[in-house]
């Protein structure tokens, strides 16, 4: 599990936490990524799920409420996040939906 987090910690470090916006949407994916660094992970799903429920299409919030969902050991919502954010053209998914969502993935 250590080494999931260090990957997830990585990619959230790859997210630039969207700031300068001031839409409500932004505000609610920045608390989700704070809430993720303080590993509050249900807390964090919560206000991902706000900010996907103003942005359908917000596939970096749809990304990080999939890494939450991994770190709670919910696997099958988190490679629908995952394989939902690939589709909506977010790189850094596809590479969780290999990972993670396969046939040989660990778990």
């Amino acid at each position: 599990m250590n080494k999931i987090i260090l990957t997830i910690t990585a990619a959230i470090l790859s997210f630039s936490a969207v700031s300068g916006q001031a839409d409500q949407y932004s505000t609610l994916y920045n608390k989700g990524v704070e809430k993720i660094g303080n590993k509050e992970y249900r807390q964090a799903i919560a206000f991902f799920d706000q900010a996907i429920q103003l942005k359908p299409d917000y596939k970096e919030a749809i990304m990080a409420r999939g890494q939450s969902f991994l770190m709670i050991e919910e696997r099958d919502k988190a490679c629908a996040d995952f394989a939902l954010s690939t589709k909506l053209g977010w790189a850094p998914a596809k590479e969780y939906v290999e990972k993670y969502c396969g046939a040989n993935a660990p778990g």
